[in-house]
């Protein structure tokens, strides 16, 4: 059977995220938070009418079974992109109570998070949850740990690059080399989440994104120019792109940038198609001089195609018809070979972070990743006044006497089986452990109250009085010190983390005075 080759669009050019690296990331991902095996679904829009999400669906897909062949994607399920919103919740809930060992969810979509979160949270269930964040309110669910990790999309840029590439092109007849301008999303997990957003400034427009913005020439219009945003909805997922391209129009002269959106919400597949239409044949009749605006499917192609021939730019932003069967075999393998080098340069990259952050004797975190971990955790405890933080400071006691006694060798022993204590009282993904100089180490300890701490601290006395080996005797007779501190969103008693780590320190010193191996809180 003949099938109808897709028309080539005359789009000036695309400004997006590369699907295929998005993909990828997630699966990686996946594959990685699940250790490489487990039961996979997939929860989103599954509609034969939106290219884009089925593409993003099949490449997930085939990169996760590809590389984790231990991982089995059990369902594939959805709905139309406009309903997957409230959707979501009641398809995940049945997903669920279907497969009661579900590991990991997969969304192509950002509508369907939320309801998948919230599933997941009825059903007591604890599946690793992966797929586009860029709302304010998924942010939140990222920060809670609700949303395992979210993909953030660069859309800044999308508004800002569009709006002075059809400057360039008008002003100096500068048609870019790449047609298709492509961005790798920024992945947020609870660790990162204030580098991309804070609840404050809301998405971060960071150094890196700025580096990489399109650059202006140097020389200035004729005349006013007229750009317009055509944006099929309203909400806080196109905020970010209005903001780029209003700054744009800042820094370009005699540049005017015009925001035209409309509501969705009740109009038929015939009548979208229509307003698209509608939208841009007015836009022309109006002289404006460029377009930006986003592409679901093949239909409007030719329109786009009909008013470039009449004069008018147009630049699309984040998705565009693309076809699936066009990424041959061949094209795979180079796609495939490509993302096989970013994840080789991104390993070496984590192996240098690692050397960075990590105690070289202990495998502990070191000094430096401990003050980045606690202010990342002060900031993220002062969101909620129901938030709390506590702080254990341990010291090997009379540890100078032991390093004379038995040597440096055996001192580096002593402290190499007090780090696998420590290790293994910190039982919580989001519990940390750090030498924190010397024979001293700290344990941070998010989310758990005074009394959780105290409890904690004399469970790691203990442990390490029973950790006394025969077949270790320098080791034999080693007790430690521990002194506790929390803080909570609701009180003020400490000047930021400092504070907290002092009030810490300065139990542990009360420990020590009153006979050693034993606990002391700050309160």
């Amino acid at each position: 059977m003949e099938t109808t080759r897709p028309v080539p669009c005359d789009r000036l050019c695309f400004v997006g995220t590369d699907i295929y690296v998005e993909c990828s990331i997630a699966a990686h991902r996946m594959g990685e938070r699940l250790e490489g095996r487990g039961k996979v679904a997939v929860v989103g829009v599954i509609d034969p009418r939106n290219a884009e999400a089925q593409i993003k669906t099949r490449i997930f897909i085939s990169q996760l079974t590809a590389h984790y062949p231990g991982v089995r994607v059990v369902a594939s399920i959805g709905s139309g992109k406009w309903d997957i919103r409230n959707r979501s919740r009641e398809l995940t809930l049945d997903l669920l109570a279907e497969h009661g060992d579900l590991a990991g969810i997969y969304s192509n979509v950002d509508e369907a998070m939320k309801g998948i979160a919230e599933a997941a949270e009825i059903a007591e269930a604890s599946p690793c949850i992966i797929g586009p964040c860029n709302e304010p309110h998924l942010m939140d669910m990222i920060a809670d740990g609700r949303i395992s990790c979210g993909l953030v999309y660069n859309r800044f840029a999308y508004g800002f690059d569009a709006v002075v590439l059809l400057y360039n092109h008008i002003v100096a007849g500068r048609t870019p080399v790449r047609r298709r301008l492509l961005s790798t999303p920024e992945v947020a997990d609870p660790d990162n989440l204030d580098d991309i957003y804070t609840p404050q400034e809301g998405f971060l427009v960071s150094d890196r994104i700025r580096r990489h913005l399109c650059r202006p020439v140097n020389a200035a219009p004729r005349r006013t120019l007229r750009f317009e945003l055509q944006l099929e909805g309203v909400g806080t997922w196109f905020a970010e792109t209005i903001r780029g391209a209003r700054e744009a129009g800042l820094v370009l002269p005699d540049t005017e940038v015009i925001v035209n959106n409309w509501r969705l919400s009740d109009m038929t597949d015939e009548q979208m198609e229509e307003k698209r239409i509608a939208e841009l044949d007015r836009a022309r009749a109006d002289g404006v001089d460029g377009v930006v605006l986003w592409v679901l499917n093949d239909h409007i192609v030719p329109h786009i195609n009909e008013v470039v021939r009449q004069g008018m730019q147009v630049v699309v932003f984040h998705t565009e018809p693309v076809n699936y069967d066009a990424i041959t075999p061949e094209v795979d393998e180079v796609f495939a070979s490509l993302f096989r080098q970013m994840l080789l340069r991104d390993a070496a990259e984590e192996r240098l972070r690692r050397l960075s952050n990590e105690d070289e004797l202990t495998g502990l975190f070191n000094r430096r990743r401990f003050n980045t971990f606690m202010e990342e955790e002060w900031k993220a405890m002062s969101r909620t006044t129901e938030a709390c933080l506590s702080v254990l400071m341990v010291d090997v006691d009379h540890f100078k006497q032991f390093n004379d006694r038995f040597g440096h060798l055996c001192g580096d022993q002593c402290l190499q089986k007090t780090a696998g204590v420590l290790r293994a009282i910190a039982r919580r993904s989001k519990d940390f452990v750090a030498r924190y100089g010397g024979e001293e180490f700290c344990l941070v300890l998010p989310n758990t109250d005074r009394n959780g701490a105290l409890r904690l601290a004399c469970e790691l006395r203990a442990a390490v009085e029973e950790a006394r080996a025969d077949d270790c005797p320098p080791f034999a007779g080693v007790t430690v010190s521990v002194g506790v501190a929390t803080a909570s969103g609701r009180d003020g008693r400490y000047e930021g983390w400092a504070g907290l780590v002092s009030a810490a320190d300065a139990a542990l010193y009360r420990a020590k005075q009153n006979g050693r191996n034993r606990v002391a809180s700050a309160d």
